[in-house]
Parts: C-alpha cells; sequence; structure tokens
C-alpha cells in the first residue's frame, strides 16, 4: 500500500507519467482544515478526490505548506506534501515536493513562476511545463532531475469539470 501512494503522489507531481485525470462532479468528504486560507469548493473537492486516487488516507496530516522553499501560486491548494522526499530503490532520494491545484489557467501559472524564479530554464514534458533550477546536459526527465529543484506545470480537470492546474514543486532543503 505504501508503494502505491508513493507511485501514485509522484506521478500527480510528474514524476512518472499515469493517464490524464479527470474528476467527475460528486459528492465526497470535505477534505481537512488547510493552513490556506480562502479556497473554494472546487479546490476542496478535487484535493479530496485526487488525494483518495492515490491512496492517500484523509486523516493524515501533510507537512506545513510554511517549510516550502520556492514560491507557491497564490491561493493554490496543497494535495500533498513529501517534506522529506521519496527514497526509491534504483532511482535514489528525492528532494521534497508538494503539489498543489489553482483554478488559474496553466498560462496564468507559467508567468507567474518565470517571473518569480527568472533563471530557471523551461523544458517541456508531455504536457507539463517544467521549470527547472540547472539542465543536465543530455538529461531526462524526471530520472536525472531528482534532486534539482523545479516546477512542473500542468492542465487538470477540476471536480466542476472545468480546467485548472497542477503544480509540483520540488524545492531545496531549509538549511539546518
Amino acid at each position: 500500500m505504501k508503494k502505491r501512494v508513493y507511485i501514485a503522489s509522484l506521478a500527480f507531481s510528474g514524476l512518472f507519467a499515469l493517464p490524464p485525470v479527470t474528476l467527475a462532479q460528486e459528492s465526497v468528504k470535505a477534505a481537512p482544515a488547510s493552513v490556506q486560507s480562502a479556497v473554494s469548493q472546487t479546490l476542496k473537492t478535487t484535493r479530496a478526490r485526487l488525494r483518495q486516487q492515490m491512496g492517500i488516507n484523509p486523516e493524515i496530516q501533510e507537512a506545513a505548506v510554511d517549510t516550502v522553499t520556492l514560491p507557491i501560486y497564490p491561493g493554490a491548494l496543497m494535495v500533498v506534501h513529501k517534506h522529506h522526499g521519496i527514497n526509491f530503490d534504483d532511482l535514489d532520494q528525492t528532494l521534497p515536493f508538494a503539489t498543489f491545484i489553482t483554478e488559474a489557467d496553466v498560462e496564468q501559472v507559467i508567468r507567474f513562476y518565470r517571473e518569480k524564479l527568472p533563471s530557471y530554464s523551461a523544458l517541456q514534458n508531455d504536457t507539463a511545463t517544467v521549470l527547472v533550477q540547472e539542465r543536465v546536459e543530455r538529461g531526462h526527465y524526471p530520472q536525472d532531475y531528482l534532486k534539482i529543484p523545479s516546477v512542473s506545470i500542468d492542465s487538470v480537470t477540476l471536480s466542476n469539470d472545468k480546467t485548472g492546474t497542477l503544480i509540483a514543486v520540488m524545492y531545496p532543503w531549509l538549511a539546518e
């Protein structure tokens, strides 16, 4: 079960490919209270559905959003946060990462991150735009970028059948 959760978490953060996610509109139990304020019911419902699809127990509390060391898109709701990253036997340890959703369109989110992270380079990975702190010569995303700060930006169908944006932020650890 634990491995399934990690693989699903990485799929939604852009580290492994899964088929596109479309969320049907139906009533679900409200997500736990977030440290982020004023989020729409659509985002809360979408978050709950994504966490359910990833196999994450609704009772699990995520690490605090303020430990994310890269910018967070304003009004975005955290879906999952792996503050210690994930350790893979065959791929090594990842940086910490957090995934977020927003009702903003992909282009708005890309503009925000290009402004906030002007030194980052853009890669195209399937349908996602990935901004990376440094390019790996002849590197393949994601396997060659597990220890490089990055922001993956992709569209997602929200619970109201509108298109929103899924943001996966792999960030550097805070200095101790």
